[in-house]
């Protein structure tokens, strides 16, 4: 049998690492350091901490504590690398779209020279002078946009709060008058009330925590700037559907699409008082990029389509239409893309779950709105009718009689 000095033998000496901050080692004076075994240190613990008790032959490790990573404040420049990805995607739409224009043109520039030379310089200059109204329309457009003020960093620190993080009272204070003047802007704007505001104010005058300004915000201001926002939305879908499914070309439809979309972004940033950042931006153009592209190219292809399908009036009539109302109900819901990708990236906080519209949804909605309003215009009979004004003076006449 084993005796316990023979057990004591077998074991190796267990090794204890230990995280200690940069002054981690106390500085024993001689005695202390003489009566200490060599193996054993000593650490600088708190004084409500208990001393650790190690074996006399434990091997202590000191092992230096990790400092933090400094954590990027929201507020300060943007250091992430520029999306690669979006930049060749979105240059290269642009690319084919002007590339589609050109071709476009020449086509039936070409068409119309072969029949009458008169009609082809008033093609040509009728191009020209088009081409040049909508760039001066686009710039000016541009322009409005620029003068927005940009809200990704404002917008990314009102996250981090949402979330619970910890904020230094400078940039809390910071953070308030950029609140104020946003509010001040959008007043100025005549997107809210002058009493919307002071609601809002009073609210925040007897909050001092800023998330409960957030709930202010959520409360008072959003949902006034979503319901404009998806009445604005809806318009644009139903103009931009109905004049693609109109018109019998594809180079007004690129156009036209192009016009309306980019109008489109430009009131839903309006609308907000603030502009997402640059990247957050040429997201917006690429998909107003895509939605042009596939209005005219969709009606390119739907005019070869029934080009082969017969000689029969009927048989293009039918084609024709059964392409307008495809091509019109496919641009209506990009469109209503395009509208909520700029409500998602205007909006300075972050939708939830119940405030978040989805494209089917605003669809849906859009297409019952439309039967709706046909059946209000039409007139009621039967016992469900109303009474008219009329019938009911003349029945309060013969009630008032004794």
């Amino acid at each position: 049998m084993s005796t316990p000095s023979e057990l004591d033998a077998d074991i190796p000496p267990q090794e204890y690492p230990l995280k200690l901050p940069k002054a981690g080692l106390v500085e024993s004076d001689a005695a202390g350091a003489a009566a200490d075994p060599p193996a054993v240190g000593r650490v600088n613990q708190p004084e409500e901490s208990p001393p650790l008790k190690l074996p006399s032959d434990a091997i202590v490790t000191l092992e230096p504590e990790e400092e933090e990573e400094p954590r990027r404040d929201a507020l300060s420049p943007n250091r992430h690398h520029p999306p690669v990805l979006l930049i060749l995607t979105t240059a290269a739409l642009a690319l084919l779209f002007v590339l589609y224009l050109i071709s476009a043109v020449q086509a039936y520039a070409e068409r119309l020279a072969s029949t009458n030379v008169f009609f082809y310089w008033t093609y040509i200059v009728a191009m020209t002078v088009l081409g040049i109204s909508l760039l001066l329309l686009l710039l000016a457009h541009s322009r409005r946009y620029r003068k927005l003020p940009p809200l990704d960093k404002m917008k990314a620190r009102l996250a981090e709060i949402e979330q619970g993080r910890p904020m230094a009272p400078q940039q809390e204070d910071l953070l308030r008058e950029q609140i104020q003047r946003w509010l001040a802007f959008l007043q100025s704007a005549c997107v809210i009330s002058d009493e919307d505001r002071q609601r809002v104010t009073k609210k925040f005058q007897d909050a001092d925590a800023l998330k409960h300004w957030i709930d202010g915000l959520r409360d008072e201001i959003l949902p006034k700037l979503d319901d404009k926002a998806k009445t604005t939305i809806e318009k644009e879908a139903r103009v931009v559907g109905a004049a693609t499914a109109l018109s019998p070309y594809g180079l007004i439809d690129a156009v036209v699409v192009l016009w309306r979309n980019g109008k489109l972004v430009l009131r839903v940033a309006e609308i907000y008082g603030a502009r997402p950042g640059w990247w957050e931006s040429l997201r917006l153009m690429r998909n107003v990029f895509g939605n042009v592209l596939f209005a005219g190219l969709s009606q390119e292809m739907q005019t070869a389509l029934v080009g082969k399908l017969g000689t029969g009036w009927l048989t293009k009539f039918a084609g024709h239409a059964a392409g307008a109302v495809t091509q019109g109900l496919a641009t209506t819901a990009f469109t209503i893309r395009v509208g909520l990708s700029a409500q998602n990236s205007c909006r300075l906080l972050r939708m939830t779950e119940d405030e978040t519209e989805t494209q089917a949804g605003l669809f849906s909605a859009l297409v019952n709105a439309l039967t709706r309003r046909k059946r209000q215009e039409l007139p009621e009979t039967g016992p469900s009718a109303e009474p008219s004004a009329t019938a009911i003076n003349e029945q309060n006449a013969e009630r008032a009689k004794p």
